[in-house]
């Protein structure tokens, strides 16, 4: 779970590129979002069609994690596992004081200029949506292998990648292969799709992660396997909020 959750992070703060894009496009990456301090969110997290729920607190010094679904006595194997992980994590993916980079993490306004590169084109309109298509060029985690999650960035060449604008707002991001691929030697990816949701945050005014979604199928060492995780961050409350609670007059979309 934290390596996806680490690739997710990645992709939303990488490093700004000079681009110029279709005119949409360009301006939908070019806001300069509000300074905001998120104090508060839900998080959900799915793995293999189990998931949990869980309240975490950033008022603190420390991120507090407060399970909220299911109880704790009715904790599948599984699903403890997801729990322990956060309550064990040592490199927060909500909150990285120590990684300037990182910026507020998973909570704060995306970045993506990086990813989309300084090409990509109108592939077609659908459902009031205006969809782009270009070729990913980082997830922004180490390259050549390098790291947790360099494997990921190994895997650019063989992926292509959507972007869509609701009027002037990214809706969402979704990265998938066209066909298998053998990634190393070793491996055969048979299918791979991530793709990410947003919403406005007034917050910000600009677009924030609403969800997660990674799914791939395939085989190594002859022997198959198949990852599934979803993720989805709601009522997130910030530092200027009354009063500062979730609630119903609180929260964000």
């Amino acid at each position: 779970m934290r390596i996806i959750l680490a690739a997710a992070l990645c992709a939303l703060t990488a490093a700004p590129a000079l681009a110029q894009l279709p005119a949409p496009l360009e301006a939908a990456l070019d806001v300069t979002p509000r300074e905001a301090e998120p104090i508060a969110l839900d998080f959900r997290v799915e793995e293999g069609g189990e998931g949990v729920t869980v309240r975490v607190d950033l008022s603190g010094e420390a991120v507090r994690y407060t399970l909220l679904e299911p109880g704790e006595s009715d904790l599948s194997e599984a699903q403890q596992e997801m729990w322990a992980d956060f309550l064990d994590t040592e490199d927060d993916v909500f909150m990285d004081e120590d990684d300037p980079e990182a910026g507020d993490g998973l909570t704060g306004p995306v970045d993506l200029r990086a990813m989309i590169g300084d090409e990509a084109e109108l592939l077609r309109e659908e459902g009031g949506l205006r969809i782009y298509g270009f070729a990913p060029q980082t997830l922004g985690g180490p390259a050549d292998g390098d790291g947790e999650d360099g494997g990921m960035d190994a895997m650019l060449e063989h992926l292509s990648g959507e972007i869509a604008l609701d009027a002037d707002d990214i809706a969402w991001v979704h990265l998938f292969a066209p066909e298998s691929f053998k990634p190393n030697m070793a491996a055969r990816i048979n299918e791979f799709s991530l793709r990410q949701s947003f919403v406005h945050e007034p917050a910000y005014a600009a677009p924030r992660l609403a969800r997660f979604e990674m799914a791939l199928t395939g085989s190594a060492a002859f022997q198959t396997f198949e990852q599934s995780m979803v993720m989805e961050i709601s009522n997130m409350v910030f530092a200027d909020a009354q009063p500062a609670r979730l609630g119903a007059g609180d929260e964000s979309p």
